[in-house]
């Protein structure tokens, strides 16, 4: 019988501030020495927290209660191929008395105080389950607080309409980012960083999951295809179904929300195999003009070729510029400042 185990997720912010710390003393100097009290310390623990609530759906388990939610922090290295029973580092039990928007056939676990400190750390779950001695895993979901928040905010999802929420996320993440300066926990992704999601199909991220937020501007990002004995090779593509490059591997930038594409195919790719390459620059043609021009023949060109309009050199003359674009230096380093 076919068995399926669905995450859902569903967030629920449970601010909790830690009191004040009250330490009470008794003194007796002697057995005549009449007894005292003094408040002798005074604090504050910063102890906000979330509490993230995942969903379980199940299908055609005899026992559902005793579905367990396996939870694991991020840490440097983690693969979702090696997320299984035994390396977790949480156990969750269904929750007693779930949130009322938990979807009918489902069960709520709860993983309590996320710390502030903690918003941008990825967590990890999957639910487990035993029948007659044979083991039922869902797939792996990857979740934090700081994609809650991004979605919410408009960034990575639908924005909510709550001006309320929108301020109550905003503050949050400065107070998170605050946390994580103050106690140096996650500082290269600070919750008031911006960030922008890569989605990827047939293919994964460095940590086996197929989609993730990233700091903008973030360089070098991998992402891998998992080519057939059948279909040997690898096209990769943009969201407009641009090729922008080919084998199992490829580097992308943050440089925006994107979601790219790994084809398997049985022949290989053009891109980037060519044994000649001709170079067409357009002196003293302003980038932003020539994108703007009618020019059909050479965007003709460009359309099968790489093309940019950003090229700039200080101070703009040719000799400093070409000079400039052939050895990859600038003027300082090439030497040469005069045609």
């Amino acid at each position: 019988m076919k068995k399926r185990i669905i995450i859902s997720l569903i967030l629920v912010l449970t601010l909790i501030v830690g009191a004040g710390a009250l330490i009470l003393s008794v003194a007796a100097d002697s057995e005549d020495s009449a007894p005292s009290l003094e408040v002798n310390g005074a604090n504050v623990s910063f102890e906000e927290t979330v509490h993230l609530i995942f969903s379980v759906g199940y299908e055609n388990l005899e026992s559902p209660e005793n579905i367990k939610l396996l939870v694991w922090r991020e840490s440097e290295g983690i693969h979702v191929d090696s997320l299984t029973k035994g390396t977790e580092k949480y156990v969750l039990s269904p929750m007693a008395n779930p949130p009322e928007d938990v979807p009918a056939d489902s069960l709520a676990f709860e993983l309590a105080q996320i710390a502030a400190a903690e918003l941008t750390e990825n967590v990890y779950v999957r639910a487990y389950y035993v029948e007659d001695g044979k083991e039922v895993y869902s797939s792996v979901r990857k979740y934090s607080v700081l994609q809650y928040a991004m979605n919410k905010l408009g960034y990575t999802g639908t924005a909510t309409e709550s001006e309320t929420l929108r301020e109550l996320l905003q503050t949050m993440l400065a107070y998170g980012a605050a946390s994580q300066k103050h106690f140096g926990v996650l500082t290269d992704r600070l919750a008031t960083d911006t960030y922008v999601k890569i989605k990827v199909n047939g293919a994964t991220l460095s940590d086996g999951t197929t989609s993730g937020l990233f700091v903008l501007g973030t360089n070098n990002i991998e992402l891998t295809a998992k080519p057939t004995d059948a279909l040997p090779y690898v096209i990769w593509t943009d969201g407009e179904g641009k090729i922008i490059g080919s084998g199992e591997t490829l580097k992308v930038k943050a440089d925006a929300n994107k979601t790219i594409t790994a084809t398997l195919s049985d022949e290989a790719s053009s891109f980037g195999a060519y044994d000649r390459v001709v170079v067409v620059g357009l002196d003293g043609a302003g980038g932003s003009l020539l994108a703007a021009a009618d020019t059909p023949n050479i965007d003709a060109i460009f359309a099968d070729g790489a093309v940019t309009y950003n090229m700039t050199t200080v101070p703009s003359v040719s000799a400093h510029g070409w000079t400039s674009f052939f050895h990859g230096v600038l003027t300082e380093d090439h030497g040469i400042t005069s045609n």
